[in-house]
């Protein structure tokens, strides 16, 4: 009977080491449309002894991708010895495609190593059911790049950017514009994505966040259309004997229910005067010296066609 009970114990004290080693981690499913965002909250409870070493990993959750389903996770260890997983998803009609909705699982893989050496892992897994949105509008088709001439250094400009709508017999959606510089990127709605310059003796490049060239993104003159206002801010000691410096700046259009690819201007020239900048631009340069032979033979035309009009009376 001594011996029972002692095997008794020690069963018992496995068994409850055991369950003080495991992961317990919640497994959600969730369905939404496109157009909407939906958050969602899961946690995963630690064993009870704790963990020496603690990771958290899994497939990568892209917040803008050509994908049907996006979003983003935020993980946070709680005091209480739980991990939680937040997750915010939304999605993409035009990735969706032909089809009336997809269903996606969302993995995070949680890894702990115990105070006793013990390799405990568990999945936390959200399973994600995307429906599209129930107009049938159609994401606007976007131009190659984005067309800048010249501008002129501290000083704002307003570059329009027109989006294509081929197919006449169909509804397209509006743009989503309205971030301002220092505001919070958003999500779905047009934003900047990156800046590129170019100096004589150097290069830089900064991301959205930290750009400081486009200040806002405004509607324009109809739904199917944007407008970046940019402002280069240049020391006119670099301007000074250099030619100007060039840029490029690129954003992420935005309708809020189709995904768009980069969209980036041409490599633009920003100079110290829109003097500079007239006299570089396509339609100048050789321009100036043969404005006065041009001018001088629209006269002579001109005193030709009267003459021969004095001479019919």
């Amino acid at each position: 009977m001594a011996l029972q009970k002692q095997l008794c114990v020690i069963f018992f004290s496995l068994v409850l080491n055991m369950s003080a080693a495991v992961i317990t981690c919640t497994q959600q499913s969730v369905s939404t449309s496109v157009g909407q965002r939906i958050a969602v909250g899961g946690s995963c409870a630690l064993p009870v002894e704790g963990c020496t070493s603690l990771s958290v990993g899994g497939a990568v959750l892209d917040n803008w991708a050509p994908k049907p389903i996006v979003g983003k996770y935020s993980i946070e260890l709680a005091t209480t010895g739980t991990i939680k997983i937040s997750c915010t998803f939304w999605g993409f009609d035009n990735m969706i495609g032909d089809r009336e909705e997809v269903t996606q699982t969302f993995t995070q893989l949680v890894n702990c190593t115990t105070t006793g050496n013990v390799q405990e892992t568990q999945l936390s897994n959200t399973t994600v059911r995307m429906g599209k949105s129930t107009t049938n509008a159609v994401a606007l088709k976007p131009p190659a790049s984005i067309p800048v001439v010249c501008l002129v250094a501290d000083e704002e400009s307003r570059v329009l950017v027109n989006f294509g709508t081929p197919n006449a017999s169909a509804q397209y959606r509006s743009l989503s514009t309205g971030w301002k510089y220092n505001d919070e990127l958003p999500l779905v709605a047009s934003r900047p994505l990156s800046a590129w310059r170019r100096a004589a003796d150097s290069t830089a490049s900064w991301d959205a966040g930290s750009q400081r060239i486009l200040r806002s993104i405004e509607a324009g003159p109809n739904s199917s259309s944007l407008v970046l206002v940019l402002k280069p801010s240049i020391s006119q000691t670099a301007l000074r004997g250099s030619g100007g410096v060039s840029w490029k700046v690129c954003i992420i259009p935005g309708d809020g229910y189709n995904y768009y690819p980069e969209l980036c201007t041409e490599t633009f020239p920003v100079l110290g005067s829109q003097a500079e900048c007239d006299a570089t631009s396509p339609t100048s340069g050789a321009a100036p010296l043969r404005k006065p032979v041009a001018q001088l033979l629209v006269m002579t035309f001109v005193v030709f066609c009267l003459a021969s009009m004095r001479q019919e009376k």
